[in-house]
């Protein structure tokens, strides 16, 4: 059973359209801050466990495989402001509208962020949190599939997001970087890229086929 934390003990520092910054104080000794992509009252800390489990998540990361005759995993190299490098990289998107669906938003941002068109897309996680000891940003994860990658292009994608080409993946490449820890330039990767290069390799996306 979830604690419900008094959402009038709650106090809003910072309030911008994509990010705000709350107190979310709830011990005698010290405050709590944390970063939420959420108003105040749709905080996943206010939420019981049945409305968790109705959200939906802030965006949607995609694995991207490219079937062949040796499959891949198709990556991006985006340009992430707060760390200041090229970061290899899912497709990912934020949702535009309460209850969109999952599939729809994921078909976007792969024809936003690359041209490509999606042929199949499956469902591997509603709601994973990313960092939950400061904020309580949540992705799904989807795995799309993609019969080649001879239309791709990010000349569509959204002002201020910046790429600088891509990786596309065998599985023993996929193997390779995860044990070097970081990319052809030598750029640690994101959680969500650990976890596409898990799941590739893992083979659980052949299931079903």
């Amino acid at each position: 059973m979830r604690k419900i934390v008094d959402k009038e003990k709650i106090k809003t520092l910072y309030k911008s359209k994509y990010l705000s910054f709350y107190d979310i104080g709830q011990t005698e000794s010290k405050n709590y801050y944390q970063a939420s992509r959420r108003k105040k009252e749709d905080l996943v800390v206010l939420k019981s466990n049945d409305q968790l489990r109705k959200m939906n998540a802030d965006g949607v990361g995609c694995v991207v495989i490219v079937k062949g005759k040796e499959d891949r995993l198709f990556l991006n190299h985006e340009y992430r402001y707060p760390v200041g490098q090229f970061i290899l990289s899912v497709p990912a998107g934020l949702f535009d509208k309460e209850n969109e669906d999952i599939f729809e938003v994921a078909k976007r941002e792969i024809k936003e962020e690359t041209g490509l068109e999606a042929n199949e897309i499956r469902l591997i996680s509603p709601l994973l949190f990313s960092s939950p000891g400061m904020t309580d940003e949540t992705n799904a994860m989807v795995c799309v599939f993609i019969d080649d990658i001879k239309n791709y292009t990010s000349d569509n994608c959204k002002e201020g997001e910046i790429f600088r080409g891509y990786s596309l993946l065998t599985k023993k490449q996929a193997i390779d970087l995860l044990d070097k820890v970081c990319d052809e330039h030598n750029n640690y990767f994101s959680v969500y890229t650990h976890f596409a290069l898990l799941y590739f390799i893992s083979e659980l996306w052949k299931k079903g086929d």
